[in-house]
């Protein structure tokens, strides 16, 4: 191949890539241009949003609550739910919106963030609770924290909290049933849990405080986060850790039938052991086990 032939196939290489580039970058702006009537320049859109809905719970059982970063705070309300969302922030076009639907005997109550770039400077999630609420509360976060500022007067069915790194704090009158899973988060539950705890997380910490029923069940699964549970009466009981600490409470004093296995960790307090007890079964790798 003479030099020629050389520099021509080089010029035809660099043109069909000019080429190419200068489609390319008019099918990208036109597809943007497209998104929404989305405007873009150098800093966005601003946005301060203070939406509010108040909305009708006769016939809901469930109420479902489905956020990103967005915190949750929840406080006692009356006859209807009312939600507010403030948020503050900058996104390319979209904002973030407040979405409420009812799905059978579920309302839904969700924060939609926007699909492009934002930056969001705070958003919270304000709910009034009404009292007469007595059904199922979802919680599904990952970074935003839940917090019930004042103690709920609800006496609830179940309490179930999905987060990846956002804490929870809530504090009402009862649950039957608390589910709780995280990967960072700790959770503080304050509530008189009668029939059932399932609680899961890797690093966070997990403070129950309290069971009030010797017929309920409670299992606790951490890694490196300490265990807490504070009961009135024994209960049957499962709890795994890697190292993070367990500090058991129990208010009665009942007798338990202590099944604990620790590689390096140790156990220290008073409790009553006996055979035909309540069922304490706890396994720890280095974690300490401790009886208040």
């Amino acid at each position: 191949m003479n030099k020629k032939t050389i520099i021509t196939l080089v010029l035809i290489f660099l043109a069909v890539f000019i080429v190419f580039g200068v489609i390319s970058s008019l099918a990208f702006t036109k597809y943007f241009k497209n998104i929404d009537n989305i405007e873009f320049n150098a800093d966005g859109r601003s946005f301060d949003i203070n939406e509010n809905k108040s909305l009708d719970i006769k016939g809901i059982d469930v109420i479902e609550i489905d956020v990103v970063s967005s915190d949750i705070d929840i406080v006692n309300g009356d006859d209807k739910l009312n939600v507010n969302l403030r948020s503050r922030g900058v996104a390319a076009g979209e904002k973030v919106k407040l979405v409420t639907e009812k799905l059978g005997n579920t309302l839904l109550v969700k924060v939609e963030y926007p699909r492009v770039a934002i930056n969001m400077s705070s958003s919270k999630l304000n709910i009034e609770l009404p009292e007469s609420f007595d059904g199922s509360l979802i919680i599904n976060s990952t970074s935003g924290d839940l917090s019930s500022k004042e103690v709920l007067k609800n006496t609830l069915k179940k309490l179930e909290a999905k987060s990846v790194s956002g804490d929870v704090v809530f504090n009402t009158n009862s649950i039957e049933d608390v589910k709780l899973k995280s990967t960072s988060s700790d959770f503080d539950i304050i509530s008189d849990i009668s029939s059932l705890l399932k609680a899961e997380s890797t690093s966070g910490d997990i403070d129950i405080n309290k069971i009030n029923n010797s017929d309920a069940n409670v299992y606790a699964k951490s890694v490196s986060g300490s265990i807490v549970i504070n009961y009135i009466d024994a209960c049957e009981t499962e709890i795994k850790t890697t190292s993070g600490d367990v500090d058991i409470s129990i208010i009665n004093n009942n007798q338990i039938d202590l099944d604990f296995k620790s590689t390096s960790g140790d156990m220290n307090g008073n409790v009553s052991i006996n055979s035909n007890g309540t069922p304490f079964k706890i396994s720890t790798v280095s974690g300490d086990l401790s009886f208040d």
